[in-house]
């Protein structure tokens, strides 16, 4: 069932709810005040009969009748005794009274009841006449009878009618309603069936369906632009991976075809096989690392970041733990095992790059709803042409073709950063070497 369908049927039904109770307060107070006339009535009847001297006589005379009746209404008045016997006072038929009437009204009083003469509907009273005795007097209450079946079809009809214009209103209300989420739901089956994401559901409205769309539209944009960072990366993995791999299938080769090789060209070519290979299982960490990052469900902890730079700093190699230098003190919630990969690709940078043996400063301050990992070393620092791009996948500057590496590290680091709500930016120091700042949120 739709949601339309499902908003329909529920206006119709609190409606239908609605006219039903209200239908029976009117049906309720009407008979109440129908009756409470007839009842006022019967009781003056009642009084009337019970003073008449001839009540007991059996002359055939019974009460007199009370002007608010009118003398052609047929009236029914008689004597119920204790042993049970019935003797009619007033009219031709006798009226079926239950014994709990009887009984009710010999204990409390005037009770007034409903019966049948004939098949005709009564209003009766009974009113108790001496110890043992009960005056009964009924009247006939067929209009009383016929109002109320009139009044209980028309209210019926009126309630169907509203309760069918309710549906009615209610199917345009609902499809006024659902026209958001019909658009947004095909939207979604196209981009489902097609895999497209170029689909335009934002609206303006400032109702809950115009936030979803905005929502739906942010995401899909954020999805298009992780695929196109994924084919990006898959293309950029593949143009990089294919120079290694082509070069040790072209040494693989050379040694298939000269068998007769002398040792020192064998050795060479064995040496570049076990470059290459070793530059190949580089990139694939590389990748490894950027996908760990990209595709981890860390959950953000609170952690001292000098303890979280001094774990990076036991990471590197042994002969490059000494140059490290950590200072400063902050505190910051965030996703501790990605911030410490980003320290160490940082470090590890800050090594490659100032092969002095010079020290490298890791300062850790704290500000204003942020802090801030600056990894500063003793080198060259960045060229002026390579600034922009450092933090480019795959990217690698003139200067740092001939060493290890595959162009992905400082990649890795601008991901983390991102991931945690921060960002990074690379400069030269004033007092020279290259220095690389990380600012992250503190939660």
């Amino acid at each position: 069932m739709s949601f339309r369908a499902r908003i329909t049927i529920v206006l119709a039904v609190i409606v239908a709810l609605a006219t039903v109770a209200v239908s029976l307060a009117a049906l309720g107070t009407t008979r109440r005040q129908l009756y409470a006339e007839l009842d006022q009535s019967l009781a003056q009847l009642a009084r009337v009969g019970e003073l008449a001297p001839n009540l007991d006589a059996d002359n055939g005379r019974g009460p007199r009748i009370p002007p608010r009746l009118r003398l052609d209404d047929p009236v029914v008045a008689q004597v119920h005794q204790a042993d049970g016997s019935v003797r009619v006072v007033a009219g031709t038929d006798q009226a079926a009274v239950p014994d709990r009437v009887l009984d009710r009204a010999r204990s409390r009083g005037p009770t007034a009841f409903a019966t049948e003469v004939d098949g005709v509907p009564y209003r009766g009273l009974a009113r108790p006449l001496g110890s043992d005795a009960v005056l009964v007097v009924a009247a006939d209450a067929s209009e009383q009878a016929r109002v109320l079946r009139g009044l209980l079809a028309r209210l019926t009809l009126i309630g169907l009618l509203v309760a069918g214009g309710a549906a009615l209103a209610g199917w345009f209300a609902a499809g006024r309603l659902v026209a958001p989420l019909t658009r947004l739901t095909a939207a979604a089956e196209q981009v489902s069936a097609t895999g497209d994401l170029d689909v335009d559901v934002r609206t303006d409205e400032p109702d809950e369906a115009g936030r979803l769309s905005r929502a739906l539209d942010e995401m899909l944009a954020a999805l298009a632009a992780s695929q196109a960072a994924q084919q990006q990366l898959v293309d950029d993995a593949g143009h990089e991976l294919r120079t290694p791999i082509t070069s040790i299938l072209s040494n693989a080769e050379v040694l298939k075809r000269h068998p007769d090789l002398d040792a020192e060209t064998r050795a060479a070519i064995a040496d570049d096989v076990i470059a290459e290979s070793q530059e190949l299982t580089r990139l694939v960490n590389s990748l490894v690392d950027l996908a760990g990052v990209t595709g981890a469900a860390e959950e953000p902890s609170t952690v001292d970041l000098a303890e979280l730079a001094q774990a990076a700093v036991r990471r590197l190699p042994a002969d490059q733990r000494d140059r490290v230098v950590v200072t400063g003190q902050a505190q910051a919630t965030l996703r501790a095992a990605q911030v410490q990969r980003a320290v160490v690709n940082l470090l590890t940078n800050a090594a490659k790059f100032d092969p002095s043996g010079g020290p490298i400063e890791v300062a850790v301050a704290g500000a204003s709803g942020s802090v801030e990992i600056s990894v500063r070393d003793h080198g060259p620092g960045f060229a002026p042409d390579d600034l922009p791009h450092v933090f480019a996948r795959f990217y690698r500057s003139d200067t740092a073709r001939g060493t290890p590496g595959s162009g992905l590290g400082l990649a890795i680091v601008k991901d983390v950063a991102q991931r945690n709500g921060g960002g990074v930016t690379a400069a030269n120091h004033p007092e020279g070497g290259g220095i690389v700042r990380m600012s992250l949120p503190t939660g």
